[in-house]
């Protein structure tokens, strides 16, 4: 025979389940994730790409990569990958959006910001991370276009 108390407690049990479901899915909420494979120079690559569009109009960009190998055996003397953004437009110039590591289990991540809405994504390995300007080849490469809040 189930008791009041018992009714209660499952009452409360799926309230708590119902509360952390909206929880967790509100916080997805407009969350997009896009693949990015490697180019011929680096066949075994592969990543994702999560991204979003925050309150004010810039795009919060995560990307996880794996199988990509030590940067100096894709560029001779290159140490670090490099994120570029480049706006969809014949004239844009890529922009620097961080560099990041391998690890040794060749996985590599970056979270940063990104101050346009569309815009071509790609990865370079570089001398140094603070380049102005891509000189490498692109390694992987990806495009966003109209991420959602």
């Amino acid at each position: 025979m189930t008791t009041i108390n018992d009714k209660k407690n499952r009452l409360f049990q799926s309230a708590a389940l119902v509360t952390t479901v909206v929880f967790i899915l509100a916080g997805c909420a407009g969350e997009q994730i896009k693949t990015i494979e490697g180019s011929a120079l680096v066949p075994a690559a592969s990543g994702t790409v999560k991204y979003v569009t925050t309150e004010n109009n810039n795009t919060k960009v995560k990307i996880e990569t794996s199988c990509l190998t030590r940067p100096s055996r894709v560029m001779s003397g290159a140490t670090t990958y490099v994120l570029w953004a480049k706006p969809i437009s014949a004239n844009a110039t890529p922009q620097n959006m961080g560099a990041f590591n391998v690890d040794e289990k060749l996985q590599g991540s970056l979270e940063t910001m990104i101050p346009f809405k569309e815009f071509d994504l790609f990865v370079t390995s570089e001398l140094a991370g603070g380049v102005a300007e891509p000189s490498g080849e692109h390694l992987m490469e990806t495009r966003i276009v109209g991420a959602e809040k």
